[in-house]
């Protein structure tokens, strides 16, 4: 476990302290932070950083985290002492505001592993974010506990590179010594999100916990059902399931005991949102909502969520309770079946295909999917195909190892089928004669998934990839289950083909597992 501090916080006196929802939207109103759109959810905008700055996050090198974190170009190491002088110059800049708003929140909903977390923020919509996004308390613990983490957010504030160690203007910085979150000039509220999600995904393994970047849900009969992809590929959209019970929709825990979500709320993606396809998303955006960077009628105040002239990243953060059919508790049993999101642009993946164990841990160490409106800044708006390990490398201070160890010990004490799901192009690659799978296909899929039709259904296996894909999947044309036949030009689906497998075998080179995982994969 990480060591604990004595010091303590005192900044109070000009602090607005455990404000509710309703506080903290007339605050950000009468400070001209954001404005109510016609659905009276709270629109702000996030100014030139629309999403994760990867390039400006850091984690405190010490004794903690020297010999545990794989340190690279995501986990970037900084210097204790260049984080406690920023610490104190952005504890300054708080103190010269007017006023600040601090929130006391949690989270994890299991309560042996639950953290408490003080979230201490200039704007009063990021205070407003991170009380829908975390777990809210019955009672706010405004004593400071040992196991407490402190975030402090002030995007006003800019770094110097040359003087405070970092790499522009803005920084994100984690230190575990201190139980401690530092974010600097970046108005995208996400960062807090994904800073204590990592803070998990550190922690966490230490305790026998598999730290998930997954979506999970439940069925009638209380069969549970996890959803890993990157953002992007559905994962909001799908385990929002009329049919089913959500937990969450983006980060989880899997131990001994079940699954359990680290959050209280959802952060759903908003571009060509529609109310026919995604209804309970749709119905989630309303008053104690915060939707970023969408664009509004200037007259009716509508959300125009086909408008991306800001970003293809807007966004809506939105309290568990907004979705009627959820689970109470927070949690779940053990899933009988994980998901694997995949968007191929290729157009050669099936749209569903069973894995092995073996299999399983290639695909989860891989994490191969597309960059769709990518939720980084400086990607750009064109979407490209990329490898992301554990679906959700920027996150996973860890080698990857641990986390793929965990999963491996997971399916092996416990009856979980594992399938990789395509929610990306058939019939030829994207931009040369492909289509995306439509949400209703991707849907049938799914459902065939979890109410476990396909369990005793006739397989066949799929050349390179050796994947086994079903025959059948009701409500499904059957010649879209084989992306061969999807093609009308053999030759063009050939290469397309192998070009993917031969950026699977590169991309797998830089793991050092079993001989039985990396064969399990493309060949």
């Amino acid at each position: 476990m990480v060591e604990s501090t004595n010091e303590v916080i005192n900044m109070q006196t000009k602090a607005q302290v455990n404000l509710s929802i309703k506080e903290l939207i007339d605050a950000a109103l009468a400070r001209g932070e954001g404005e109510l759109a016609s659905n009276q959810a709270l629109v702000v905008k996030t100014g030139a950083r629309t999403g994760r700055s990867p390039k400006d996050r850091f984690i405190v090198k010490d004794q903690i985290t020297e010999t545990q974190v794989d340190w690279n170009t995501i986990n970037q190491p900084i210097a204790p002492e260049k984080f406690d002088a920023l610490w104190q110059k952005a504890l300054q800049y708080l103190e010269s505001k007017d006023t600040h708003f601090v929130s006391d929140l949690r989270v994890g909903a299991d309560e042996n592993l639950s953290i408490p977390v003080k979230v201490m923020s200039e704007l009063a919509w990021h205070n407003l974010f991170a009380y829908v996004l975390f777990i809210r308390p019955e009672t706010p613990e405004t004593i400071q506990s040992i196991n407490q983490w402190t975030i402090l957010s002030v995007p006003g504030y800019k770094t110097d590179p040359t003087i405070d160690g970092v790499t522009s203007d803005a920084a994100v910085i984690l230190n575990f010594s201190k139980r401690r979150i530092l974010i600097c000039g970046t108005y995208y509220a996400g960062e807090m999100k994904k800073a204590m999600f990592s803070v998990l995904n550190f922690i966490l393994p230490q305790h026998d916990i598999l730290p998930m970047h997954c979506a999970a849900n439940v069925g009638p009969d209380g069969d549970t059902a996890l959803f890993f992809g990157l953002s992007g590929t559905g994962k909001t959209t799908l385990s929002a399931d009329p049919e089913r019970f959500l937990i969450g929709d983006d980060e989880h825990g899997w131990g001994d005991e079940g699954v359990f979500n680290f959050e209280g709320g959802c952060y759903a993606k908003c571009i060509d949102l529609s109310r026919e396809r995604e209804p309970l998303i749709w119905n989630a955006i309303r008053y104690g909502s915060v939707i970023e960077n969408v664009i509004l009628n200037p007259v009716t105040k509508e959300p125009n969520y086909g408008d991306a002239s800001l970003t293809q990243n807007t966004r809506a953060a939105y309290p568990r309770e907004y979705i009627p059919q959820r689970v109470e508790n927070n949690r779940g049993t053990q899933p009988h079946a994980v998901l694997f999101l995949t968007c191929d642009l290729y157009g050669v993946l099936p749209p569903i295909a069973r894995l092995t164990p073996e299999q399983a841990a290639y695909y989860f160490l891989s994490g191969y999917t597309a960059l769709v409106g990518s939720t980084e800044v400086g990607q750009g708006s064109g979407i490209k195909p990329t490898f992301s390990t554990c679906f959700g490398a920027p996150f996973f201070p860890r080698p990857p190892r641990v986390y793929a160890e965990l999963l491996m010990k997971r399916l092996q004490n416990f009856d979980a089928q594992v399938y990789l799901v395509n929610t990306g192009w058939t019939g030829g690659a994207h931009g040369e004669g492909g289509s995306r799978f439509s949400i209703p296909t991707t849907r049938a899929v799914v459902s065939a998934i979890v109410n476990g039709q396909l369990k005793n259904a006739e397989y066949e296996t799929l050349p390179g990839f050796n994947l086994e894909i079903p025959k059948e999947v009701p409500g499904i044309e059957s010649n879209l289950l084989n992306p061969v036949k999807t093609w009308n030009n053999k030759a063009a689906h050939e290469a397309s083909a192998r070009t993917l497998i031969e950026k699977f075998i590169e991309n797998f080179k830089r793991f050092d597992v079993s001989d039985a995982i990396k064969n399990a994969g493309p060949q």
